[in-house]
């Protein structure tokens, strides 16, 4: 028996990229002015790692050329985030064409950030797991315990 009237969406789906240079990874400054991981959300019936590909291109207009599944990590919603309270957050290593500048469109400026400044990433469930060192596909699933 479906009840629509308690009827509350599952949780939305994202993808991310974790694009490194040197000691550095790139995060993208939000509409907010939140730091966050190029990528966003995956629109109904779209595949994760074509996503990324359409975000990518939109928000740093740049190609990939290699992508490598890291983890997926469930958590909280950003308040005023999504119409779900749940995330599932898909973070791949993507590699860049060579010859692509990153160059970040508004309101994506980008900048390359090291450890001290990866605390300031949202969501901070991402943060965290980044901060601690632990992000491998060894342990593919982070989930989210509220």
């Amino acid at each position: 028996m479906n009840n629509n009237a308690s009827y509350r969406p599952g949780p939305r789906v994202a993808a991310h990229a974790l694009i490194g240079r040197d000691e550095e990874i790139l995060f993208l400054t939000d509409e907010t002015g939140a730091l966050v991981l190029p990528g966003g959300p995956v629109r109904d019936g779209e595949p994760v790692e074509q996503a990324l590909h359409r975000t990518l291109r939109h928000q740093i207009d740049a190609t990939i050329t290699g992508l490598d599944f890291c983890c997926v990590i469930e958590h909280e919603a950003e308040s005023g985030q999504h119409d779900s309270s749940t995330v599932l957050s898909f973070l791949f290593d993507a590699t860049l064409a060579e010859n692509d500048d990153i160059t970040g469109h508004e309101p994506y400026a980008h900048r390359w950030c090291g450890e001290p400044e990866a605390a300031l990433l949202r969501p901070s469930a991402i943060a965290d797991v980044l901060a601690d060192g632990s992000l491998s596909s060894d342990f593919p699933w982070r989930a989210w315990k509220p």
